[in-house]
């Protein structure tokens, strides 16, 4: 047996949006669920980032924020609904990529020939 769903025939129920709080650049981005630390801060993408203008901010330490990233690369910070304005405290290097096994070989074998030059 199908549902019955009654669609709005005009005005302005017909034409909502699905999420009143969030503007249409924060539909269309990568959204990823994260949990703050108990300095209000956490680390995206190599970067550390730090809530600010938050006092002594106890209710949010530990609490689930949505990070929005932009497809320009732009963050914006969501907790229930609110964005929230951060800093970025430091920004990492890129981790050292690792060997895989097929490269781990090569890369003895080049460890052994530097070993073996040495007097």
């Amino acid at each position: 047996m199908a549902a019955h769903i009654e669609l709005p025939e005009s005005g302005p129920a017909a034409y909502t949006t699905s999420s009143p709080t969030l503007s249409g650049d924060q539909i269309l981005c990568l959204q990823h669920p994260w949990t703050l630390s108990k300095n209000l801060g956490f680390q995206f993408h190599n970067r550390l980032y730090q809530l600010r203008g938050y006092g002594r901010g106890y209710r949010l330490r530990g609490a689930r924020i949505t990070v929005c990233e932009a497809f320009d690369g732009t963050l914006t910070l969501l907790h229930q609904g609110k964005v929230i304005d951060y800093s970025i405290l430091r920004e990492g290097e890129r981790p050292i990529p690792l060997d895989d096994e097929k490269s781990v070989h090569h890369t003895v074998d080049q460890a052994r020939t530097m070993q073996a030059q040495r007097p």
